[in-house]
């Protein structure tokens, strides 16, 4: 059985990460929207979305997934939209109220800005949480 994109770019998140993060696939069928992996990264728990994406201006996301992350960030929760291309990988940080986004296709919204924070390897999305997290 061949792999998915999204558990390819998890298998390599997995080994990429440093020793001090903790990251936990998810797979859920009950309820529409709960995001790819709980990760945890200098003692804080990330909810992120896992996508394997050509990006332009933006990113593309199912509603659900964005009302999911959404809610959680709006009490407190850190929720980030992972992509990875064969540029590299690209964060987008969840920010309710503040996000730009506009519906895309059918079921999709589009978050309509550069994403927060763009690398090559495992340790910049570790360093990327930890900047995240600082300005918490």
């Amino acid at each position: 059985m061949s792999k998915t994109p999204e558990r390819l770019v998890y298998d390599w998140l997995a080994r990429n990460l440093p020793p001090e993060c903790h990251c936990q696939r998810i797979e859920c069928t009950t309820t529409p929207g709960i995001p790819d992996i709980s990760l945890m990264a200098g003692g804080i728990e990330w909810w992120m979305e896992v996508k394997a994406l050509r990006v332009g201006s933006g990113m593309k996301i199912r509603k659900e997934q964005y009302a999911w992350m959404a809610r959680r960030s709006a009490v407190g929760g850190h929720c980030v939209v992972f992509n990875r291309d064969n540029t590299g990988w690209q964060l987008w940080e969840i920010r309710p109220g503040k996000d730009n986004i506009q519906p895309s296709s059918a079921g999709h919204v589009m978050i309509q800005r550069s994403p927060d924070f763009v690398g090559t390897s495992g340790d910049l999305v570790y360093t990327a949480l930890l900047h995240l997290s600082a300005n918490k």
